[in-house]
């Protein structure tokens, strides 16, 4: 029985110890629990900088600038006595984006706002449909405690510049028939540009082919092609209809194009120009068939042939 009562006691000393050592637990921390700051540093854009554009120009690679702020008043509120931030940006379209500082040191003798900026090559001629999205964010260490925030990310757009290039060509650009035929000249025009653009086509010397007899026309004035395409245009050419006993002349015809897009967008175009050459060489009777003048002749030939027979009898006769 005494063991009885022993164990019993045992056990209600145990369960006070127990209780007690839950008890310090609960109420402990609440007066020893250390709150640290839950955000260490802030990244913005200065105004503005959000949206860039890049100019990819060919044979050039367009370099964009991005600025910003970083701030962080805990060092200086006496919070902590060093904060130290790092940097980094990525790229959608991965175009290496180098951030400059990469890391900050906050000291008390450090301003709560730091400069920063983001630096961005963008590859030449890279199509006017690409965008791409910065984004640069960080990761913060206070001294002392050591304790680690990350910082929200800021994002950026960069946006392509429109450049207008453009080529002719013609496959047969020098072409030679005789006087009165007509011919066919096909003149290509090529979008090197980035972006769809629209092309104008004239006849810069048309007053003064059709003064001299000739007929051009084109089959289209106006193509839109589409950026790294090409569009061919018909342009069919009639020689002057008129006699010539014998004829060796070389005629320009001038052709001038122009992009709409770089008028639209820059206010000013300069066209190109493209010389076709045609070379008229031969005669030409307008309105009398070779065969005929042919046929002609021969029927001449035989009459006189007959003529000629007839007096000869006549002679022998008397």
């Amino acid at each position: 029985m005494k063991k009885i009562f022993r164990y019993i006691r045992l056990g209600l000393i145990i369960g006070i110890l127990f209780m007690s050592m839950l008890g310090l637990t609960v109420t402990v921390p609440k007066e020893a629990e250390a709150v640290g700051p839950t955000v260490l540093a802030t990244i913005s854009w200065n105004p503005g900088q959000d949206i860039q554009e890049a100019e990819v120009k060919p044979g050039e690679h367009g370099t964009v600038l991005f600025t910003g702020v970083v701030n962080c008043d805990l060092v200086a509120g006496g919070t902590f006595q060093k904060v130290v931030v790092d940097l980094s940006a990525t790229s959608e379209q991965g175009w290496s984006p180098t951030v400059n500082p990469p890391k900050i040191t906050y000291s008390p003798n450090t301003d709560t706002d730091v400069p920063f900026s983001v630096t961005v090559t963008v590859p030449s001629e890279t199509s006017f449909y690409i965008t791409d999205t910065i984004q640069v964010s960080g990761k913060g260490v206070a001294f002392p405690g050591i304790f680690q925030d990350l910082i929200d990310p800021v994002s950026a757009t960069i946006k392509i510049k429109q450049f207008y290039k453009f080529s002719l060509g013609c496959g047969k650009s020098y072409q030679e028939v005789g006087p009165t035929e007509r011919l066919l000249y096909n003149v290509r025009i090529f979008n090197l540009g980035n972006a769809r653009d629209t092309y104008h086509i004239s006849i810069k010397n048309l007053e003064q082919l059709s003064k001299k007899g000739f007929t051009v026309t084109l089959e289209m004035d106006t193509v839109e092609i589409e950026a790294k395409n090409e569009a061919t245009v018909g342009l069919p050419v009639g020689t002057p209809i008129k006699f010539n006993f014998w004829l060796n002349e070389i005629q320009s015809i001038i052709i001038e194009v122009k992009s709409e897009q770089e008028e639209r967008n820059e206010g000013l175009t300069i066209p190109r120009e493209f010389p076709l050459t045609v070379r008229q060489r031969g005669f030409s009777t307008p309105g009398f068939d070779p065969i005929f003048v042919i046929i002609a002749f021969a029927g001449l030939a035989v009459i006189i042939n007959i003529k000629r027979t007839k007096n000869q009898k006549w002679r022998r006769r008397y």
